[in-house]
């Protein structure tokens, strides 16, 4: 009887039908070459819109291989623009950009219910939108600069400045070129220098003064500082630092325990603009004042962990 099942189940299986092969339409395979004016990206998906938006994807990849094979010769005229950009942040970067102009040149439904599009994208018109939109963030940051702050906030402010500069106008120019080579950028160029420079000049004449009790951890904080090319002034003008140390210490299973509440303030101009509280400890079987020492190496260690002195001072 079993033998009899088994047979059946066998002549069954054989006689099912051979599972079905997905046909792809002739330009799935032969794709569409680029031109000067389009760049053409093939995508699949569950549905449209996802084969839609991978079709996307595939003419970001091909701008990113292009910037990346060309990134040293295309480098050299960007100078100092990018001095702290490496070429893998900038197509990082480049792999999510959006398009404002595309067209869908064919699309197809295939036998698994999946949809293929093929789309293009108007090179020239993607240029000058992104030109347009670059041309507009630089006159945004340049409105900036001119802005009436204290130190602090200056320094903050340039931070932000560069950073956008790196991580978001610099890649989209790389772009704007990968799109449309003839196009000139020289003065989006020369303006990015300019405000660059304008940035530098934010630290310049800026001294700190730091007022605390606690001499260790005053001069860790004086060394961080001082690491980033500035001066200590008793002058009105001068930055305070206000460092306020509590300290207390415990014996635990043989531990030496040192716990230290640090309180910092920020004044400009007799204005508090900042502050930060930081907890820590130092722990040592030989001594108390070990225990210290490690509570100090824990301070300077979370100041540079935790980008204290950037989130406070801007620094």
């Amino acid at each position: 009887m079993y033998k009899l099942f088994f047979l059946v189940l066998f002549i069954l299986s054989s006689c099912s039908s051979p599972k079905q092969t997905i046909k792809y339409p002739k330009w799935f395979y032969e794709g569409q070459g680029d031109t000067k004016l389009y760049y053409y990206g093939i995508g699949e998906g569950g549905t449209k819109q996802e084969a839609k938006l991978n079709a996307l994807n595939d003419i970001a990849s091909k701008i990113s291989t292009e910037i990346k094979s060309s990134f040293t010769s295309t480098t050299s005229s960007f100078n100092e623009t990018y001095s702290k950009s490496s070429s893998k942040n900038i197509i990082a970067k480049v792999k999510n950009i959006e398009f404002s102009s595309f067209k869908i040149v064919n699309s197809f439904k295939l036998s698994n219910n999946k949809y293929v599009v093929l789309l293009s994208i108007d090179r020239i018109k993607n240029a000058n939108i992104k030109i347009d939109k670059i041309s507009a963030k630089i006159k945004a940051l340049q409105q900036k600069i001119k802005l009436n702050l204290n130190d602090i906030y200056k320094l903050k402010l340039g931070n932000k400045i560069y950073k956008t500069i790196e991580d978001d106008i610099i890649p989209e120019i790389f772009v704007v070129k990968s799109l449309d080579n003839d196009k000139d950028i020289t003065k989006y160029i020369d303006s990015m220098l300019e405000i660059k420079k304008e940035i530098l000049s934010f630290g310049a004449g800026v001294s700190f003064n730091i007022i605390g009790k606690n001499i260790a951890y005053n001069n860790v904080l004086k060394e961080e500082i001082s690491d980033k090319g500035f001066s200590f002034k008793t002058s009105k003008k001068s930055v305070k630092i206000y460092l306020s140390v509590k300290e207390s210490s415990l014996k635990v299973m043989g531990n030496n325990i040192l716990k230290a509440v640090i309180n910092i303030k920020i004044k400009a101009n007799n204005a508090l603009i900042a502050q930060k509280i930081i907890k820590l400890a130092g722990k040592s079987r030989t001594s108390l004042k070990q225990a210290k020492e490690f509570a100090i190496i824990e301070f300077k260690n979370k100041l540079k962990k935790d980008n204290i002195l950037k989130k406070l001072l801007g620094l």
